[in-house]
């Protein structure tokens, strides 16, 4: 089978979310499962749900980023939405006409302006894949 975008996208995401089929509250405090799920979790054995799920609901929570690169090379697609997923719509529109976007300081730091070092992990992997297919530097 033939990854599609969404598949890579989830993966992508999943390496640095997670994937949990069984509800946890994130740290928040908001009860959340699969991959960054939120929609419907039900604490508990009944909220247990299975990695098809996991990738549906995200899916249906990345709709409107997918939307935006349903053409795309894969890569850079999945790298978009992974940023997009994290970062929301606008920046990822932002990031779709400049990839330095991505690497923005606002980007890699907590809400109180704190460097998260696996923000930077992950905003320098989406980068990469998007030069991958634009050459694009910083």
């Amino acid at each position: 089978m033939i990854p599609t975008i969404t598949d890579v996208a989830a993966a992508l995401v999943a390496v640095f979310e997670g994937e949990r089929l069984t509800p946890y509250q994130d740290g928040g405090g908001v009860w959340t499962n699969g991959i960054g799920n939120t929609h419907g979790v039900v604490p508990g054995l009944a909220g247990t749900i299975t990695h098809t799920q996991a990738v549906a609901d995200f899916a249906r929570n990345a709709k409107p980023l997918l939307d935006l690169v349903i053409t795309w090379p894969i890569g850079l697609a999945a790298a978009l939405v992974s940023f997009g997923f994290n970062c929301g719509q606008a920046a990822m529109l932002r990031a779709m006409a400049d990839h330095s976007e991505i690497l923005q300081r606002v980007h890699t730091t907590d809400r109180h302006g704190a460097v998260e070092p696996g923000l930077v992990t992950r905003r320098r992997l989406e980068y990469t894949l998007c030069e991958m297919f634009y050459g694009i530097k910083a």
